[in-house]
């Protein structure tokens, strides 16, 4: 499998994310949408425009953010390799995980 992803990009725990990291996030991405193929194929690309430098991490961060608008466990897993910087908030999980707190 070809590695979109760079491992290079630190999580919040400035843990290194490892190639296999990349590979499973991957295979998530294909599993999420496998009835968006679509939505796959533009996701492959972003990848593949990034790895080739045909855009940058602020470009691909912003159309996968858009393009995974409907897939928070998503976004969340692609906040693992980018920059700081470009984290994208995802309010919904935050949501969701302070109303799990409350219920404790």
């Amino acid at each position: 499998m070809a590695h979109y992803l760079q491992p290079c990009c630190c999580n919040e725990d400035d843990k290194r994310a490892s190639v296999e990291d990349a590979n499973r996030f991957i295979e998530y991405v294909r599993i999420s949408l496998q009835d968006k193929i679509e939505k796959f194929d533009e996701f492959i690309q972003v990848m593949t425009d990034y790895k080739e430098r045909r855009i940058g991490v602020n470009v691909a961060a912003g159309t996968l953010k858009d393009l995974f608008k409907d897939h928070p466990e998503l976004q969340v897993g692609l906040n693992m390799f980018l920059p700081a910087k470009y984290r994208i908030d995802v309010p919904q999980i935050a949501s969701f995980l302070s109303d799990d707190d409350q219920e404790s």
